[in-house]
Formats: structure tokens, C-alpha cells, sequence
């Protein structure tokens, strides 16, 4: 007798899986399986939105068959190395920058510092210390050295929080002129700035003194100041005479000793600025603070009113201020007595003593490392995300002009008679000790520069389809159609089983 084997086919009469009575009925079950599959499979290549893959499969030719497949798999590798580049750009999260300018009505008046190169007074220092000054020179000690020596005799004899009266240049006594917008103003209308180190500086416009704006360009339309900067009290190892001056935001604190341009006597400077508002991105396509979203006061100890009574936004520079303050509070149990000390009644602290050895070396290592910067800080003081920056141009002319020194003479006496100073001031003073300012804007251009993400969520879903509809003919609903396939083999495969139970019980009844 013989044995016919039962053979599952499907169109064409290809041959798909044999089912041998002889064999048990579990691997007639898997073979069972695999007829349904392939035939699953090349329904799904009739049906299939993919470019390809139905002739892959159902082609009438072997070796068509093998073409198809090779090509497809050919665009599979392609737009699998095109689909991973694609990743690449976006988690490297590139930036686009635009720059727009715009003219604007009015534009809002910076603020703008101005600080004595002279920290001190001469004639109003202690005979003791002017007898060491003296001596010092006498016996050739260089600038540095007697820099040193003055600010360990200075700290000595001076409480820094309480000196006298006198012994920094004021701006009552320097300023002689002062104009803004064509109108007066004086020096109630400055802020002063205190800095130990430096003598303290004078800020026009603060956030407390309210906003003022500019209407119109040019060097008229400004603040025009003319000053004297008392160059006879100057001490012996201040290497330069003049101002420096900061143009900065009202809510931010300056470093103008740090930041500023020097302005010089016996000339007429003209500063032009231009206005640039500038807007960074945060992580991950930039690194940048913004403040309203984070409390900082342990990154800004200007935001206290501990400095000058007045609160200060965040910048760089002050952050990069209070990591050195931090540090140095830290290593060394002092502040440095230029910025807030914050110290509590369990921990209190103190201003540096320059006058013991161990202070005085701990102080200069901590600013050394500092200025290096191994101390970190530039990698915890990012720039804010949005800032205003004034862009500076400058020129100078020799002042004052033969014919207006007599004009200008006549004006300075009458401040001096003011301030009880006797003498009449020669014109070789004039050029040694005076100084004309102007602080105008050159034009009523605002300049916005923002950076926003060049590579976002929709450009990406984009460039995906792109690559794969290019190679493959592959789209989302394509994708759909995969996952329906694997939907239905599962519940073929799940289904199998039951429905095989069932037909054992059934020829068993």
C-alpha cells in the first residue's frame, strides 16, 4: 500500500510546507503555521503601500525576484545610513542666528559709571602713611611693592567701611558742567557705587533713579559732562590719569575698573553707542541663565541690597564675583571687602586681614586662581539668555579750544568758589586735570541678534519622511500596515493552538 503525503500550496503552485501523516501532529502544526504566514506574507505584498517589497515577493520570475529583493534591500541600507544621519544633526542640536534691525521713536538711556583712576586722595591720608608712600619711593620699591605695602598700612589704620570724608574723590568735587537731553543735571542725579579697592565710582541713571530715553541720535541728544579728575591728588604708584567709563543696563552692577575705557584729560571724547539685544537659547542648543525661572541667589550676591542698597540683576561677571566671594569665604574665613560678605551668627566672617601672612597669601592665591580660572567659575556663570549690550565707537578732540578756555575759566572758578578752592586755573591745568564726555547714541537703530534651534521636531519628522518615502516609498501608514501584520501573525499564532485542541476533541468524540 502506498502513502501519499498531503502538500498545503498556495497560487501559482509554489509549494510551501509539507504535512506527512507519519509525522506527529506538532510539526504538522508548524507547518500549518508557516503555509498560513506565507500566505499572509504575499497578501501583504499585493496590498502594500511600499514601494518594492510587493514585487519582491510576488514576482512570476525567480530571478526577478532576486533583482527586487537586492534593490530593496539596497534602499533599506541606504536610508538606514540617511536615517542615522538625520539623528546625528538633530541631537547635536545646531543653532541658526537672525539679526534684525529696527528704527525705533525713542529708545531707553543706558546707564552710564564713571570712576576716578585715583583711589585715594593724597593730601587727605594720614601722615603716616604719606611718610611710608615717600619712603617707599626713596628706597626704589617698585609699583607692585608699593601698591602692597599701602593697602596692608591702609587696612591698618582705616575702618574700610567708615572712612573719612574727603579721602575718595566725590563726584560734587570733580563734576563742574553736567547736561542730559539739552537739560541741567547734577551730581544728586548720580548714584554712587562703592568700591573699596578703587575708590568708589558714580552711576548716571540707575534702575532707582527711574528710565530715562533718548529721542533723537547725536552727540547733542546725550549726557555731556565735564569734570575734573584732581590729578594733584593723585598717589605716587596710580600709573595713569583720567576716567573709566562703563556703559551698561541700569539693573546691572559695574565693574567698570574691569569692563570700561579710559578717558583722558585735555581732550573732548564723544562716545557713540548702539543698541543690541541679544537672546540666546537654553541647554541643549545653548548655554545660558534665565533668571526668572531659577532662584540665584547663591550665583548673584548683588541681588541682595547688602552692596550699595540696591538690588542688581543677574550678569556674568557678577556670578564669576560672587564664585571668587564664595571661594574665598570658604578657604580662607574672609571676605574680600569690594563686594557683600554674607556671614550669619553661627558662622560669622570678616573682611580680609591683609596684615596677617596667612590671610594676606591665602587672599592672593584664591584671586590668582581666579584670574587663571581653575577656580571653575566660567563653567557655572553662563551669559543670561536675554541681554542688552551697547556697542561703543569713540573720538576724541583736543579740549578745551584756545578760544574757550576763558568761557570755560569763568565757569570752573564759580564751582570752585563754590567749593571753597582758591587760585585761578591755568591752561596747562585745564589740559592736566579736566575732562570733557559726551554719551550720545549714533543712530535710533535698535539690533536684535536671536538664536533659536535650526533643527526642530517637525524639520525632523520631515527629513525622516523624506528618506524614506525617497527610498523605500515608506510612510507612516506604511508603517501602519506593518504593525497590522504583525498583529494579525500573532493572533494566528495565538488562535493556532485553540482551534487544534478543538479538532482533537471533536475526532475523539
Amino acid at each position: 500500500m502506498t502513502t501519499e503525503d498531503n502538500t498545503t500550496k498556495v497560487s501559482d503552485g509554489d509549494v510551501l510546507c509539507k504535512t506527512d501523516s507519519s509525522i506527529p501532529s506538532r510539526n504538522g502544526e508548524k507547518r500549518g503555521l508557516c503555509g498560513r504566514f506565507l500566505k499572509m506574507w504575499k497578501k501583504f505584498g499585493d496590498n502594500t503601500s511600499m514601494h518594492g517589497l510587493g514585487r519582491a515577493i510576488n514576482s512570476s520570475r525567480i530571478w526577478k525576484k532576486i533583482v527586487w529583493t537586492i534593490l530593496v534591500l539596497i534602499a533599506a541600507c541606504v536610508a538606514s545610513r540617511n536615517l542615522y544621519m538625520t539623528f546625528v544633526d538633530y541631537f547635536s542640536y545646531p543653532v541658526s542666528t537672525t539679526v534684525t534691525l529696527e528704527t525705533k521713536p525713542y529708545l531707553n538711556f543706558p546707564a552710564v559709571t564713571l570712576c576716578n583712576l585715583n583711589p585715594y586722595r593724597f593730601s587727605y591720608l594720614k601722615e603716616e602713611i604719606k611718610e611710608e608712600i615717600v619712603k617707599d619711593m626713596m628706597d626704589g620699591k617698585s609699583v607692585a611693592e608699593q601698591k602692597e605695602h599701602f593697602t596692608i598700612l591702609f587696612n591698618k589704620l582705616y575702618n574700610v567701611f567708615d572712612l573719612p570724608k574727603n579721602i575718595t574723590h566725590s563726584l560734587k568735587d570733580m563734576l563742574v558742567d553736567c547736561q542730559y537731553d539739552m537739560g541741567p543735571c547734577s551730581d544728586e542725579d548720580f548714584m554712587v557705587v562703592p568700591n573699596i579697592k578703587h575708590g568708589p565710582c558714580f552711576t548716571f541713571n540707575s534702575e532707582s533713579s527711574g528710565q530715562m530715553v533718548s529721542f533723537r541720535a547725536g552727540n547733542k541728544n546725550g549726557l555731556i559732562m565735564e569734570l575734573d579728575v584732581q590729578q594733584d591728588e593723585y598717589l605716587p604708584f596710580t600709573p595713569a590719569a583720567g576716567l573709566k567709563l562703563l556703559i551698561h543696563p541700569p539693573d546691572v552692577v559695574p565693574f567698570a575698573h574691569e569692563d570700561g575705557i579710559i578717558v583722558r584729560p585735555g581732550v573732548a571724547t564723544s562716545v557713540g553707542l548702539r543698541k543690541v539685544e541679544v537672546e540666546r537659547q537654553i541647554q541643549p542648543w545653548g548655554k545660558c541663565f534665565r533668571a526668572s525661572e531659577t532662584n540665584y541667589d547663591d550665583i548673584n550676591m548683588f541681588r541682595s541690597e547688602l552692596f550699595n542698597g540696591h538690588s542688581y540683576g543677574y550678569s556674568q561677571m557678577a556670578c564669576e564675583k560672587t564664585c571668587y566671594q564664595n571661594e574665598l569665604q570658604s578657604s580662607c574665613q574672609c571676605c574680600d571687602i569690594s563686594y557683600p560678605c554674607f556671614s550669619s551668627e553661627n558662622n560669622p566672617l570678616y573682611e580680609c586681614n591683609m596684615t596677617q601672612k596667612d590671610v594676606l597669601e591665602c587672599h592672593k592665591q584664591v584671586r590668582t586662581n581666579y584670574l587663571s580660572g581653575t577656580l571653575g567659575c566660567s563653567e557655572v556663570c553662563w551669559p543670561p539668555c536675554h541681554e542688552i549690550i551697547y556697542q561703543t565707537s569713540y573720538s576724541v578732540a583736543a579740549w578745551p579750544s584756545e578760544k574757550y578756555v576763558d568761557n570755560f575759566n569763568k565757569k570752573a572758578a564759580k564751582v570752585r568758589k563754590e567749593r571753597n578752592i582758591t587760585g585761578v586755573v591755568t591752561t596747562d591745568q585745564l589740559r592736566m586735570n579736566y575732562v570733557r564726555l559726551e554719551v550720545h547714541y549714533e543712530t535710533m537703530t535698535e539690533k536684535s541678534i536671536v538664536a533659536y534651534p535650526a533643527y526642530n521636531w517637525n524639520k525632523l519628522l520631515s527629513d525622516l519622511g523624506g528618506q524614506l518615502g525617497l527610498w523605500m516609498g515608506f510612510s507612516l501608514m506604511t508603517a501602519i500596515e506593518f504593525l497590522e501584520l504583525g498583529w494579525d501573525f500573532v493572533g494566528k499564532l495565538c488562535l493556532s493552538p485553540c482551534s487544534s485542541s478543538r479538532n482533537s476533541d471533536a475526532t475523539k468524540v
